[in-house]
C-alpha cells in the first residue's frame, strides 16, 4: 500500500464507531501486547507501557523502534467537536517468510483528563490482512 488511508467518524457517528470497535476486538485481535498511559503529544518510546508476557522486553522495543519508522498502513479516527477522541493505526509487518503480521495502536484521547491518553499496542490474528481492516471499516 503506497499512501496510508484514514476513515475519520464524526460525533454524530460515535455510537456506529464504538460499535464497530466492540466487534473488531472480538473478530480481529490475537492479544493485547502493551499498554500505557502517558501525557499529550508524548512520543511512543517515552509511554511508560506495561507489557504481556507473550514477549520479551527486547521484541516490544523493537516493536516500538519498528512502529516508529513506519507510517500506518492505515488508520480510523473519531472525532467529537473537532478534537481526536479514539484512533486505531493498523501497521503491516507482513513479509512472505512471516506470513501476516499486523498490528493496532489503539489510542484513546482524555483518559483521565484533558491532559492524558492511553495507548494499547495489540496483535491482530495471523491472517488478517490490512486489507481487510480497510473494508471492515468501511462497511
Amino acid at each position: 500500500m503506497k499512501n496510508a488511508k484514514t476513515n475519520i467518524f464524526l460525533e454524530t457517528a460515535s455510537q456506529a464507531f464504538y460499535e464497530k470497535l466492540d466487534l473488531l476486538h472480538e473478530l480481529f485481535i490475537e492479544c493485547i501486547l502493551l499498554t500505557g498511559v502517558c501525557k499529550n503529544g508524548s512520543m511512543l518510546e517515552k509511554i511508560p507501557f506495561q507489557e504481556s508476557k507473550t514477549y520479551s522486553s527486547e521484541c516490544y522495543k523493537m516493536l516500538i523502534y519498528l512502529i516508529r519508522q513506519m507510517k500506518p498502513n492505515f488508520s480510523c479516527r473519531l472525532l467529537n467537536k473537532k478534537r481526536l477522541e479514539v484512533e486505531c493505526l493498523f501497521y503491516d509487518f507482513s513479509s512472505d517468510i512471516t506470513g501476516n503480521q499486523v498490528y493496532m495502536i489503539q489510542n484513546v484521547m482524555d483518559w483521565t483528563s484533558k491532559k492524558n491518553f492511553c495507548c494499547q499496542v495489540w496483535m491482530l490474528q495471523p491472517e488478517v490482512t490490512t486489507q481487510d481492516m480497510i473494508d471492515y471499516w468501511r462497511a
